[in-house]
C-alpha cells in the first residue's frame, strides 16, 4: 500500500474519532445515571487521546488534519430504540445500544486499516485503536447486559448535594430513597419510558 493510502486512512480515522467525541458529549447530556455518565466520560477521554495520536501521524506525513473534516462521516444511528425495552431505561438503553454498534464498526474499520498499512508506525496505531475500541465494545456490552437482566442499579445524582441517590436494581415508579449525604428524600417517576427523580 502506498503512503497516500495510509494518509487517507488516517484522515478517515480522525473523522471517526471527532464523531465519537461529539457522540459521547451529546450522550452525556442525555443521561442522569452516574455509572453510565462515568462510562461515557471515560470513552470520550479515550477518543480525545485517539484524535491526538492520529494528528501526530498526519503531521508526520505533512498532512493537514482539517482535511479529515471533508471526509464522509459515520452514518450509524445515535439512538437505537429497537429490541427489548427495559422499564425506566428507554433512553439509556437506546444510547448504549447505538454506541455498541458504533464501536463495533470502529473495530472493523481499524482492523482493516491495519491490514492495509504500509508504514509500521501507522499499522501499530491502527492495531492499538482496534484494541481500544474492542475494550469499549466490551464495556458497553457489560452495561447493556446489566440493564437488560435488571441487575443494573438505578441511580441519580442528588440535585441538592451532588451525591448519588440509589434505588437499587429493577425499581418501580413511586419507589423512594434518601440521599445518604444531605438526607433529602426522593421518589422515582416515569415519563415516556424513562425514570425521573422528584423531591418529596
Amino acid at each position: 500500500m502506498s503512503t497516500s493510502v495510509d494518509l487517507q486512512n488516517l484522515y478517515t480515522s480522525l473523522n471517526l474519532e471527532i464523531a465519537a467525541v461529539a457522540r459521547y458529549q451529546d450522550h452525556q447530556n442525555k443521561t442522569s445515571d452516574p455509572l453510565i455518565l462515568a462510562l461515557l466520560q471515560g470513552l470520550m477521554r479515550n477518543e480525545n487521546g485517539h484524535e491526538r495520536d492520529l494528528i501526530k501521524l498526519i503531521d508526520r506525513y505533512k498532512g493537514d488534519p482539517k482535511v479529515a473534516e471533508t471526509f464522509p462521516g459515520p452514518t450509524l444511528e445515535q439512538m437505537i430504540f429497537t429490541g427489548d425495552q427495559i422499564f425506566g431505561q428507554k433512553t439509556n438503553l437506546a444510547m448504549l445500544r447505538a454506541d455498541f454498534e458504533f464501536e463495533s464498526e470502529a473495530v472493523k474499520i481499524y482492523s482493516g486499516f491495519a491490514a492495509q498499512a504500509s508504514d509500521e508506525q501507522v499499522k501499530e496505531l491502527f492495531l492499538e485503536l482496534a484494541r481500544a475500541e474492542r475494550g469499549h465494545v466490551n464495556g458497553l456490552r457489560s452495561l447493556i447486559k446489566g440493564i437488560e437482566e435488571k441487575t443494573h442499579e438505578t441511580a441519580f445524582f442528588c440535585p441538592v448535594c451532588g451525591w448519588t441517590v440509589s434505588f437499587g436494581a429493577n425499581p418501580t415508579p413511586g419507589a423512594e430513597s434518601r440521599c445518604r449525604m444531605c438526607g433529602v428524600q426522593f421518589s422515582l417517576t416515569m415519563t415516556d419510558g424513562d425514570f425521573g427523580l422528584v423531591r418529596k
